[in-house]
């Protein structure tokens, strides 16, 4: 090898070290955010079950020690590794949550039914600054178990992006095997480890991957196929794969080298889309039928999907009648398993802060200017109240007990339809409280008492 190769070679080494440091600081990155919104939720918990207390006191003394070797801003050259050694013999505690949790959740869906408990669970929620409607209680009932699943997962990326030779590299190694043994000793943890990790050889073996990865969103695969796909005038083959939560589709790696080790590990499969089903609408096509959507071509055994979040449209066709009936059934399993854990939650959050609302509407009407901005004529504003006046009014009149309970009812008073921006110039988010301090001018929308109109309207919308 000529100087000049050596040169080269070492320049190139060096490029894949730099590359592989940065991502390292993605995946520090990526653990001390994620710790800290844990623990957040570990603070929400807490007030509703046993045994949560413990486990907030284990992750809170755990995100010290991480922030602590992390500083606020993590390097490639820290060093975590000694965090989950130093915890391992904590981190059992989970064996007592993990056991309880199916239990927990069976009382928990006996409790929904009766409503007086159900709204009591919706203040909790709303008084801790959660948005029910983005995550059931359900949701967060899991969460512990989903974290400690998620460590090993973690850890593995850390070990991927660390060099042998740097300082926490033997350490990361055996924080690896210590989360998966803790994992592995209780058994409903192993059950949700053993389901992500599944989850994520799959996903190992599609290329160009975009977006978060599938562990963040969905945590079984509910359904796969291959299916004709037709989009902007094309019809190509494609395989689908159907996660709670996710629709993902690909197209099949051709794959020259059989018989071989490096066949086996190599992609099969190439990165087309991906839909949250969420925003994923499904429609039915009769056979024979030929429209825009699929640009001509006569659909047979098909149907539609509209991703409203991108306003796109594809024609999906499958081979039999019987494929056609059970992608749509299994399609629709999976909405309405997501209505199911939202549906109720969301009009029992509606009624009860619309009748919040009412109340609080009626009694600011008998007090007339109790809340008034003097730098405005409020002859141009009618029902008007600045933010941080409201706030102090509802902690004078005991509705709530402090400041940011007051805040965390005026923003769900806003972001449920019961108030509006007076003046949109001044804040065009949906805040109620800006955060720079700036006065917020807010407005009832139930003027000459039309809330309980309103209220059925958006019920019924929903």
């Amino acid at each position: 090898m000529t100087e000049e190769s050596k040169a080269e070679h070492r320049a190139e080494s060096g490029k894949d070290l730099e590359k592989q440091l940065r991502l390292r600081v993605c995946v520090l990155n990526e653990l001390l955010k994620t710790e800290r919104d844990y623990v957040g939720t570990l603070e929400f918990l807490s007030v509703l079950f046993s045994n949560l207390e413990e486990i907030l006191s284990v992750h809170r003394d755990f995100l010290s020690m991480v922030e602590e070797l992390l500083q606020s801003d993590p390097n490639p050259y820290h060093e975590v590794g000694r965090c989950f050694l130093h915890f391992r013999g904590r981190f059992q505690i989970y064996d007592e949550y993990c056991g309880n949790h199916e239990k927990a959740q069976r009382l928990l869906l006996e409790l929904n039914k009766i409503r007086t408990v159900r709204t009591l669970l919706l203040n909790c929620m709303l008084l801790g600054g959660r948005k029910n409607t983005e995550v059931p209680l359900e949701g967060y009932l899991v969460a512990p178990i989903q974290r400690i699943c998620k460590y090993h997962l973690l850890l593995r990326e850390l070990l991927k992006r660390t060099p042998k030779k740097h300082n926490d590299f033997s350490m990361v190694q055996e924080s690896l095997q210590v989360m998966k043994a803790v994992c592995s000793s209780i058994n409903e943890a192993k059950r949700q480890m053993e389901k992500l990790e599944v989850l994520e050889e799959w996903q190992s073996h599609i290329e160009g991957w975009e977006g978060s990865n599938i562990t963040d969103s969905c945590t079984e695969m509910l359904m796969q196929g291959v299916l004709l796909k037709i989009s902007a005038g094309n019809i190509q083959e494609r395989i689908f794969f159907l996660f709670d939560n996710l629709l993902v589709y690909c197209k099949k790696k051709n794959r020259r080298l059989k018989n071989s080790k490096t066949a086996t590990e190599a992609p099969r499969y190439l990165f087309r889309g991906r839909i949250n089903t969420e925003v994923m609408e499904v429609e039915n096509v009769d056979d024979g039928t030929a429209d825009y959507h699929s640009s001509g071509n006569i659909v047979n055994k098909g149907w539609k999907i509209h991703n409203t979040a991108k306003n796109k449209w594809f024609v999906c066709m499958a081979k039999t009648p019987e494929e056609k009936h059970e992608w749509l059934e299994a399609i629709l399993k999976e909405r309405e398993r997501r209505k199911t854990l939202r549906l109720g939650m969301e009009q029992d959050t509606w009624v009860m802060i619309s009748e919040k609302g009412e109340k609080l509407y009626n009694l600011l009407s008998k007090q007339g200017h109790l809340i008034k901005d003097r730098k405005r004529k409020l002859s141009t504003f009618p029902k008007c109240f600045l933010g941080s006046e409201f706030v102090s009014w509802l902690m004078e009149i005991g509705e709530t007990n402090n400041p940011e309970e007051g805040v965390h009812l005026g923003q769900a008073l806003l972001e449920n339809g019961i108030i509006h921006h007076g003046c949109e110039t001044l804040l065009p988010t949906s805040q109620f409280i800006h955060p720079s301090g700036k006065p917020v001018f807010c407005q009832w929308r139930c003027i000459d008492m039309l809330l309980c109109d309103q209220s059925v309207s958006r019920l019924h919308c929903k």
